[in-house]
């Protein structure tokens, strides 16, 4: 088992890329308070995924992040629904992946 530090350039363009995810899904589903985050992490890159509830549950339950912890309304309190990204939850998500643990799993 090894902790990796991942450096901040990295996190600065998955905080870039979770911003652009929550904004893309806030322009083009009128549901997108249904919707969840998957950050996914490969050999050199992380990848941000939107997909609905449905969608996460069936494969990866308890994983993912709920868009409405990632946006805040505009109008709250109103009958009106103006979502927009948060950025401040946007960065301590991407900042809670500067650091993973690594560890191989060997089957016996």
């Amino acid at each position: 088992m090894k902790t990796i530090h991942i450096p901040s350039k990295a996190i600065d363009a998955l905080e870039k890329s979770i911003t652009r995810a929550v904004q893309n899904r806030i322009e083009t589903d009128p549901y997108v308070e249904d919707t969840y985050l998957r950050i996914g992490i490969h050999k050199n890159c992380f990848t941000a995924v939107v997909m609905y509830i449905e969608e996460s549950n069936a494969s990866q339950p308890n994983r993912d992040v709920a868009l409405l912890d990632l946006m805040y309304n505009t109008h709250l309190g109103s009958d009106r629904e103006d979502w927009v990204p948060d950025p401040v939850a946007i960065r301590e998500l991407a900042e809670s992946y500067s650091e993973l643990i690594e560890f191989n799993v060997c089957q016996n």
